[in-house]
């Protein structure tokens, strides 16, 4: 089980891990069956990992625009409990 502690980000790029260890060995399978479905869990660790990427980004440029538009009620909501009172 994944660390309940983590935060999503963390918890997502331990399951692409995950999925991407678990495609390897699947992949070296003299099954070639089971083989040949290593490909989709690697494509889905990419996919995991890609997706934490953006979220980043987009998350920085959305708090960009809430200060820009407005500077004293611009908060990160995803960045931990709200600390502005």
């Amino acid at each position: 089980m994944i660390n309940p502690n983590k935060t999503l980000t963390q918890k997502a790029l331990a399951g692409a891990s995950f999925l991407r260890m678990h495609a390897k060995a699947m992949a070296d399978d003299d099954d070639f069956f089971v083989a040949l479905m290593s490909e989709p869990h690697a494509v889905a660790a990419s996919a995991i990992e890609q997706l934490v990427k953006e979220n980043k980004k987009l998350r920085a440029q959305l708090v960009a625009f809430q200060k820009a538009a407005n500077p004293a009620v611009a908060v990160d909501l995803a960045s931990g409990p709200d600390t502005t009172a």
